[in-house]
């Protein structure tokens, strides 16, 4: 099982996505690729995307850290914020599907 939670700490001014992994079908290491969309002139892209290969516990977490600029995304223009929203997806690869290198 799988859960995901983006965080915006004020105090460190650090946006950073955390993946856990919650038993089930074990694990051993993952890439992790986060993807950020943006939009402009009505165009939605992915702005940035961020990837770490991570080898968890059976009950472990990753943490993708700095997904976006925080003064871009407090911005009151900001185009990360897409009708209201944050537009952010995660991918989980496990290493049985990984084909890159170690």
């Amino acid at each position: 099982m799988w859960q995901g939670q983006l965080n915006l700490a004020k105090s460190t001014d650090v946006t950073k996505v955390v993946v856990a992994h919650r038993g089930g079908v074990e694990l051993r290491t993952a890439e992790i690729t986060v993807a950020v969309y943006a939009q402009s002139n009505g165009v939605r892209y992915i702005d940035s995307a961020r990837s770490v290969r991570h080898t968890f516990d059976m009950f472990g977490t990753a943490d993708v850290d700095h997904i976006v600029d925080i003064e871009r995304l407090r911005s009151s223009k900001s185009m990360y914020v897409i009708d209201g929203c944050l537009c952010v997806r995660v991918f989980v690869r496990p290493a049985t599907f990984y084909t890159g290198h170690a």
